[in-house]
């Protein structure tokens, strides 16, 4: 799990920053071993950590695979649309909600992980999938805060259009 957070952090910073390639040193992909440990979680687990649990490889492989369709913009400093229009950028706030997805998925289950409860609901991760979509930030220096995505007016409206609409919907997953 802690790998696939990381992951999906450093896949939304490549989205945000239009990088569409690892700098040295990030965590990019799952390792073999990363997967079988998931796939050993899957066949442990039963009831609602079990539904989270079997998301996982599912999202993963659909953002992998459209990984190779995205085209690089910096939303930080985009002012206008770029060539192609609304549709890229919106593929591209999308991409960013879906690996959003991932990483909370991710974060709820890693206390079940270590051999605790799943206290979160499906609301719960919508509404720190929300909240993530509002603090990514541009990844400047350490101790300063950056420059929020939602400085984009395109990316505000997207985020604020996605309050209250249901993300994650574990019976009906739109990355399948």
């Amino acid at each position: 799990m802690t790998s696939l957070i990381e992951i999906s952090g450093n896949r939304i910073q490549a989205i945000a920053t239009g990088h569409l390639t690892p700098k040295p040193g990030l965590a990019w992909e799952l390792t073999g071993g990363d997967i079988e440990a998931i796939k050993e979680c899957i066949e442990l687990s039963v009831g609602r950590e079990k539904t989270y649990l079997k998301q996982i490889p599912l999202l993963y492989q659909a953002l992998m695979s459209r990984w190779a369709d995205q085209s690089p913009e910096d939303l930080y400093s985009m002012r206008s649309l770029p060539i192609g229009g609304m549709w890229r950028v919106q593929f591209l706030f999308y991409s960013i909600e879906d690996w959003l997805v991932l990483k909370v998925l991710c974060e709820a289950l890693m206390d079940y992980a270590r051999g605790g409860k799943l206290t979160a609901t499906f609301e719960d991760l919508d509404e720190n999938i929300l909240k993530g979509m509002g603090w990514i930030n541009n990844g400047s220096s350490k101790f300063s805060g950056g420059i929020l995505l939602i400085s984009n007016p395109q990316f505000k409206e997207f985020v604020d259009s996605r309050e209250g609409v249901r993300i994650v919907r574990p019976e009906k997953p739109v990355w399948t």
